[in-house]
């Protein structure tokens, strides 16, 4: 598929086919997450994939998910055959900063929080890397969600 396509196809979706998703095609839009950029190359993402139902279903009750369905909505998390959960560090970061390279005294107040910064782009990475699968994609939200740790 065409670059112009993939950007041209990107939706947002909350409803999926339950059918599974073949390994090697997870680990491919994975491995774009992975080439996202990354400030002061840091490489503080890390990426869970779930594929279970059970913890699916625990990842969107952690989510949220129950009381988006008590809205009116249909359930998309849990019914979704794979989760990508996205994880950064912001104590990596001060690490990295603080190398000599970088030269940063690790206990700086931060202008930007580049961790979720990086997160986005790791996350738009692997949108269009779902897309270009043929697959549907979206996600619950740009925040940090208590118990998923």
């Amino acid at each position: 598929m065409e670059f112009g396509d993939v950007l041209a196809r990107r939706r947002m979706v909350r409803r999926h086919l339950p059918d599974p998703i073949d390994d090697g095609v997870l680990e491919a839009i994975v491995a774009a997450g992975r080439r996202a950029p990354s400030a002061g190359n840091t490489q503080a993402q890390s990426f869970v994939v779930v594929t279970d139902p059970d913890g699916r279903r625990r990842i969107a009750e952690l989510a949220g998910e129950p009381a988006f369905v008590a809205r009116g909505f249909e359930p998309w998390l849990s019914t979704a055959p794979a989760l990508v959960v996205l994880c950064t560090s912001e104590d990596a970061y001060r690490r990295r900063y603080a190398e000599p390279d970088k030269g940063v005294d690790p206990r700086a107040t931060w202008q930007v929080p580049w961790g979720w910064v990086d997160a986005g782009a790791s996350m738009m990475a692997i949108l269009l890397a779902a897309v270009d699968a043929e697959l549907s994609a979206g996600f619950p939200g740009a925040h940090a969600v208590p118990g998923l740790a």
